[in-house]
C-alpha cells in the first residue's frame, strides 16, 4: 500500500509541471490516503457496529465498546492528520511561489480561493470539529446513533473537501516547456 501510494504520487513529479515537481506532492498524497483512510474506518467500523447488533442485540454492549474505543482512536489520528494537511496544503504553495510555478500559486488565492476555502473548510470540519465530537461521544455509552451521525459526517466532509482538493491539483497545474 505505502509503496503504490508513493508510486503514484512520482507519477506527478514532472519538471514540465513545476507546480507538482514538489516535495508536497508525495506528502498530500500520503496526507490524503491516511486520512480518508483512517475516518472510511470510522464509517466501516460503525456499520459494522448496527450490523452486528441487528443480527445479535446481545452482543451490543461488547460491541459498543470496541466501538467507542476505536472512535476514539480514529478521531485522534483523523485530528493529528489534519494538522500534518494542515502544515502541508500551505508549504506546497510557499514552495509553488518560491519554485518558479508562481502562476499556479496565485491560482489558489485568486482564480480558485474560494474553492480552495472550501477545501479548507470541509476538511476543518470533518476531520478537525466533528473528529474533536466523535472524541467527546465516544467518551461514554448511549450515545452510538450520535456517534454515527458524526463519523459518517466527518467521512462525508472529508471526502468531499478532497475531491475538491483533486480539482485544485488538476486546475491549477502549469506547465513549462513543450507540450
Amino acid at each position: 500500500g505505502i509503496a503504490l501510494v508513493y508510486s503514484m504520487s512520482m507519477v506527478y513529479m514532472m519538471p514540465t509541471r513545476p507546480g507538482w515537481n514538489l516535495i508536497t506532492t508525495p506528502l498530500a498524497f500520503f496526507a490524503t490516503t491516511l486520512l480518508l483512510g483512517v475516518l472510511a474506518m470510522g464509517a466501516a467500523f460503525v456499520a459494522n457496529y448496527w450490523y452486528v447488533q441487528s443480527k445479535n442485540p446481545g452482543c451490543a454492549s461488547e460491541q459498543c465498546v470496541l466501538l467507542r474505543v476505536s472512535l476514539r482512536w480514529i478521531a485522534i489520528a483523523s485530528i493529528v492528520l489534519l494538522g500534518f494537511q494542515f502544515v502541508v496544503l500551505p508549504l506546497s504553495i510557499a514552495l509553488m511561489a518560491a519554485s518558479g510555478a508562481t502562476e499556479s500559486a496565485a491560482m489558489f488565492v485568486g482564480e480558485y480561493g474560494a474553492l480552495f476555502a472550501l477545501r479548507l473548510v470541509l476538511a476543518f470540519l470533518g476531520a478537525g470539529v466533528l473528529g474533536v465530537y466523535v472524541y467527546r461521544e465516544a467518551q461514554s455509552a448511549g450515545h452510538e446513533r450520535m456517534m454515527s451521525v458524526l463519523a459518517y459526517g466527518a467521512f462525508v466532509c472529508v471526502l468531499v473537501g478532497e475531491i475538491v482538493g483533486r480539482f485544485l491539483f488538476y486546475a491549477t497545474a502549469t506547465h513549462f516547456g513543450l507540450q
